[in-house]
């Protein structure tokens, strides 16, 4: 960990001590990760990706929960693709930003838990491969 300012910045493959979501300050992507848990390379394959903790500045809302209503493939941490069965129960579901150079407006990534474990997919794909839970999200 390291300093610019009076904001924290975390380097891939350091150990977190608070559970929230990250933001890689190059692309702009957000992950989720718990307490203790290693940050990765950003899955955006940034290759000098420098993590900040997002809610520590912007107070992002909580993830909203959704169900996948068909088998759906998301990249891991790691970048490998694992098949998310129908009905899976998809928890802290946040939409990241548009890549930079892309023009605002929808998000393009969205990630979210699934078994204990974060993983990434369109976020296009993502409202046409799942449906909210009702009650649960922000």
């Amino acid at each position: 960990m390291f300093s610019e300012g009076a904001i924290r910045l975390y380097k891939p493959t350091e150990h977190v001590i608070q559970s929230g979501l990250y933001r890689c300050t190059t692309c702009g992507v957000v992950i989720p990760v718990n307490a203790g848990e290693t940050l990765p390379t950003c899955p955006s394959r940034c290759g000098d990706a420098i993590w900040t903790f997002f809610n520590e500045k912007w107070h992002a809302p909580a993830g909203e929960t959704r169900e996948a209503i068909d088998n759906f493939p998301a990249l891991d941490l790691h970048g490998d693709a694992e098949q998310i069965p129908a009905g899976a129960r998809l928890t802290e579901v946040h939409l990241g930003p548009a890549p930079p150079g892309h023009p605002l407006g929808d998000p393009t990534l969205a990630s979210f838990y699934y078994g204990g474990r974060v993983y990434f997919i369109s976020a296009v794909e993502l409202n046409q491969k799942t449906k909210p839970v009702p009650g649960n999200g922000p």
